[in-house]
């Protein structure tokens, strides 16, 4: 299974969360699909299974455990402004353009 090291810092900053301690850190990653495999200073080894490539980056973890936390949870709100910009299909057949 893919091993990914970040730094716990990175992690903290993008969650906008701090870990008391090494063993809330490992038992907050070991609930997604992987498992903690060392916690030295500020880096984290984390093992991830294959199927969860969205894990394979710290950007990723934070992004999970913003919903497992419920930090951020369903889709993003966006704003939509119209601009009196329109599109309109147009069909081609073939051989006549």
């Amino acid at each position: 299974m893919p091993v990914i090291t970040f730094k716990r810092s990175d992690l903290e900053g993008l969650l906008g969360k701090y870990f008391g301690s090494e063993e809330e850190l490992a038992t907050a990653l070991n609930r997604l699909k992987g498992e903690v495999e060392s916690i030295s200073g500020d880096d984290v080894t984390f093992e991830v299974t294959h199927d969860r490539p969205d894990l394979f980056s710290v950007e990723g973890i934070a992004r999970s455990l913003k919903g497992l936390f419920r930090i951020e949870v369903g889709l993003p709100k966006l704003s939509i402004v119209n601009n009196g910009l329109s599109l309109l299909p147009r069909m081609f057949l073939i051989g006549h353009i």
